[in-house]
């Protein structure tokens, strides 16, 4: 029979051993005695679970582990090669030291070990960070390396303490550091030393793969921008709130929502005067919204917001002018007082839809509501919304083909003076719509406007008009002609060359 123990030398060092114990049997097949010997398989069994313990962190390197879980594994690893020792590991935030892992320390005293300066009498690791060494402490209650923990060494019972600093890569840079506290005097071996920078190299490198997989996840969900979440983030979250909302039987408010006038900073000022006052508007509504919401930018101009454990529409609404009435402050940028309003629409559930698409949809809907009706205002979604986009959009599409089908015309309307004499005329577009005869422009010109076609529009009637006056001077009558053109005409090079 073979057992694999673990016994203590002298001086208190544990060793495993391997126990081999033979039963001898007499002629008659009796029992007489055992034949037991030891054999030291120290070296063999830290080999041994090494390997399998470093296998199990580069699993998890591999399947994108959440940091704890890594340095959870990190610790079993120290443990599993020092049995006799608490391990620790710390990981550095700047010029200062924090406690990442010890599960064998309370709170008060992991609280201790947070936020330690990276000098000299802060303890082992500290030291070893700062200068980027291993540092062993024989006697934690008399070396100076320790001088400012001393009271806490003693509550710990350290007496000795090995620090082995984790190395940024090939550089000397230290991103934190492994150490051992032992109850007694333990001085370490070379190969202690050799075994624990092997070790640091593994959890550098296990440590830096976690960091990297963090930061791209955050990029993914995170607007580069404001700092905000970003569209994608908003959706996935969504989607577990109104899950975990249908299972408490609870509400939450979505809300699309857009800035009035950005585009004309943005355009005028240029994009770094847009770039900043984005971030600024983030910051005004982030400070006043509880940390259970999430604020989003959904791209441009545009922002989403969850809310949740709201009760009834009046709480939506309400905290949607409050977004209103930050707006009112104006935006101190490069010595400029910008002034910008929001147009919010919102939709909740579950009255509003049961899926993150839906209410998102809903909440957009009834945000253009808002800027097709006089803009800086908040409206709820209402299900009759659906029916009029849907009639816009079909609208929409009739337009681009009225374009291309020559379906508009241009319509001159007098201006008369006192005596009955026509002193200038006014290019009015009207749309002579296949089935639904003459369309006003009142109808459609704000459908182009939303929709950019006012560009191909205006440059149409410009054209159009110009070849009539022309026209009309050949004939003999010289009279002024008056043409309406849309501030996005102005901002178009295209506009501006045929003016000229």
């Amino acid at each position: 029979m073979d057992l694999e123990l673990i016994e203590y030398r002298k001086d208190g060092t544990p060793i495993w051993v391997e126990l081999s114990i033979v039963p001898i049997f007499d002629n008659l097949g009796r029992l007489t005695h055992r034949v037991s010997w030891r054999r030291d398989i120290t070296e063999r069994k830290r080999a041994a679970l090494l390997e399998t313990d470093r296998n199990r962190v580069l699993e998890l390197q591999v399947s994108g582990a959440p940091l704890p879980v890594t340095l959870e594994a990190l610790s079993q690893l120290l443990r599993h090669q020092y049995p006799d020792a608490q391990p620790l590991l710390f990981l550095r935030h700047g010029e200062t030291l924090s406690l990442a892992h010890a599960d064998h320390l309370d709170t008060d005293q992991r609280g201790a070990m947070t936020e330690l300066p990276l000098e000299f009498g802060n303890g082992s690791s500290a030291f070893a960070v700062w200068q980027a060494v291993p540092v062993v402490t024989d006697d934690a209650g008399s070396d100076p390396v320790w001088a400012k923990l001393s009271r806490l060494a003693s509550r710990l019972l350290v007496h000795s303490a090995w620090a082995m600093p984790i190395l940024h890569g090939e550089s000397d840079t230290a991103i934190g550091a492994l150490e051992l506290h032992f109850r007694e005097r333990r001085r370490a071996s070379s190969a202690d030393l050799e075994r624990l920078g092997a070790i640091a190299k593994l959890a550098a490198a296990a440590i830096e793969r976690t960091r990297l997989v963090q930061r791209l996840e955050e990029q993914s969900t995170r607007d580069s921008l404001t700092g905000l979440s970003n569209r994608f983030a908003l959706e996935m979250r969504l989607e577990d709130s109104v899950e975990s909302s249908a299972k408490r039987g609870s509400k939450l408010a979505v809300m699309q929502i857009d800035l009035d006038g950005f585009r004309q900073f943005n355009d005028t000022l240029g994009h770094g005067v847009g770039d900043e006052l984005l971030v600024a508007v983030a910051a005004r509504w982030r400070s006043l919204l509880p940390s259970k919401d999430l604020l989003a930018r959904m791209g441009g101009d545009e922002f989403g917001l969850i809310a949740h454990h709201l009760e009834s529409e009046l709480e939506a609404a309400t905290l949607a002018r409050q977004l209103l009435k930050a707006m009112r402050e104006p935006f101190e940028l490069r010595g400029l007082e910008l002034v910008l309003g929001a147009s919010i629409g919102f939709a909740m559930y579950p009255e509003d839809g049961g899926d993150a698409a839906t209410l998102i949809r809903h909440a957009d809907t009834a945000m253009n509501v808002v800027k097709r009706h006089g803009k800086n205002d908040v409206q709820r979604f209402r299900t009759q919304m659906n029916t009029a986009a849907k009639e816009r959009l079909e609208l929409e599409v009739a337009l681009r083909r009225a374009l291309e089908r020559s379906e508009l015309e241009v319509y001159y309307q007098p201006q008369v003076n006192g005596a009955g004499q026509i002193v200038s005329l006014e290019a009015l577009t009207y749309w002579n719509h296949p089935k639904e005869g003459m369309i006003s422009p009142a109808r459609f010109i704000p459908i182009a406007e939303e929709s950019g076609l006012i560009i191909p529009l205006g440059l149409w009637v410009l054209e159009r008009s110009c070849m009539q006056i022309a026209r009309w001077r050949r004939e003999g009558l010289n009279v002024s002609l008056a043409v309406n053109v849309n501030v996005q005409q102005f901002l178009r090079a295209t506009s501006r060359k045929v003016w000229r």
